[in-house]
This record gives structure tokens, sequence and C-alpha cells, in this order.
């Protein structure tokens, strides 16, 4: 998941900043006044005005942090539900095969196959396809995840 996470690295880092930054701004600015009254200067309360507005800017960061944070979560787990197969590929008059590791069910492979090579072990995510006339199980590859290399007897 960390490296997932990389691409959002400057936003956290930014908000993270901000937050840093602001927040001895506004205690400096609330201390460079020594002749001041408690009550401050927002009505029925002891916080300047740069004060409110520090809390306010660093609550609206956090939130934006856990937003961006939940949501690239979402996606991501949306990604790594996707199906796969497991398996060895052949090549066939009508195209690739992959014989399915755990059920040991025959796909005709349709769908982004260039990557594909025959005698290979490999992972592919995908969906199954609608079934030919020649075989009862097709596989959509949306991608290869993962290659093993040659497949071993």
């Amino acid at each position: 998941m960390i490296h997932s996470l990389r691409p959002r690295v400057p936003f956290v880092a930014l908000a993270l900043i901000l937050c840093v930054a602001l927040s001895p701004a506004a205690d400096a600015q609330s201390r460079s006044r020594p002749h001041r009254d408690t009550s401050g200067d927002i009505p029925g309360s002891s916080l300047s005005a740069a004060q409110a507005v520090a809390i306010v800017v660093g609550s609206l960061a956090a939130i934006a942090v856990v937003v961006i944070l939940v949501v690239h979560h979402k996606k991501s787990q949306a990604s790594s539900d996707s199906p796969s197969i497991t398996g060895c590929v052949a090549a066939v008059p009508s195209g690739k095969t992959l014989t399915d590791e755990s059920d040991k069910r025959v796909y005709l492979l349709s769908g982004n196959a260039a990557g594909v090579t025959s005698g290979d072990r490999v992972t592919l995510t995908g969906k199954p396809g609608t079934a030919t006339t020649d075989f009862p199980a097709v596989w959509n590859i949306k991608k290869i995840q993962q290659d093993f290399g040659a497949c071993h007897p």
C-alpha cells in the first residue's frame, strides 16, 4: 500500500507543511501584542482571529489528507479485487489458451493478449467472456499481472 501512495506524497507533504507553518505564525502574532486583554478578537472566545484561521486551515488540510487517502485506498482495493487466473499459455489454431491451475479449465484468451507468450506461466487479470462454439470458457484479458517465465511440466 505504501508504494501506491507515492503519487500522493507531494500533496500530503504540502498539507503537513501548511499545518506546521501556519500554527506558529498565528501563535507569534498573538504574542506580538503584550498588552492585549484575554478576551481575544472573537467575541466570547480567547482566540485571536489569526489563531482561529490557523485552526480552520489546519483542520481543512487534515480533512483533505484523510479524504485523499480514503478515496485512493478504495480505488486501489477496487483494482486489486479484479478477478485473475494463473496458468500455462498454449497456442491453438484459434489463438491462445490458458489452463487455469486452480480448476484445470481451459480458457480461450481474448482482449489484450499481445504480451502473452505461448509456453509461459502467467497471472492474468480480467473477466470471463462469452463462450464460443469451440471453447466454453473465454477469458477477456485486462492486463498481465505477472509473468513467471516458462511452464514446468
